[in-house]
């Protein structure tokens, strides 16, 4: 059993900083144009097409998807991260 409250689980704390007017944390639709795998020291990379540029993003471990697909990104004012595809983000 966890230890940590409901009240302050991942989920629910992304979802009280987005609902934020103060822009703390932004969440981000682009188009994933390539998907780096991970090496055994990092978890890798997705190239994500934001606003026409391409950009190199770092992913969580378990961020999916394929060239093309919608993707899923947390954007704050120094910190870009890829969670996967649109359509099968969690």
């Amino acid at each position: 059993m966890s230890t940590t409250p409901v009240t302050r689980a991942l989920p629910v704390v992304i979802r009280e900083l987005l609902k934020d007017d103060s822009n703390v944390l932004r969440l981000v639709v682009g188009e994933i144009a390539a998907v780096q795998p991970p090496t055994p020291d990092i978890y890798g990379y997705m190239n994500v097409v934001v606003g026409g540029s391409t950009l190199r993003v770092p992913r969580v471990q378990m961020a999916r998807g394929a060239p093309g697909e919608p993707c899923y990104l947390l954007v704050t004012d120094s910190l870009i991260l890829a969670l996967g595809s649109a359509s099968i983000a969690v």
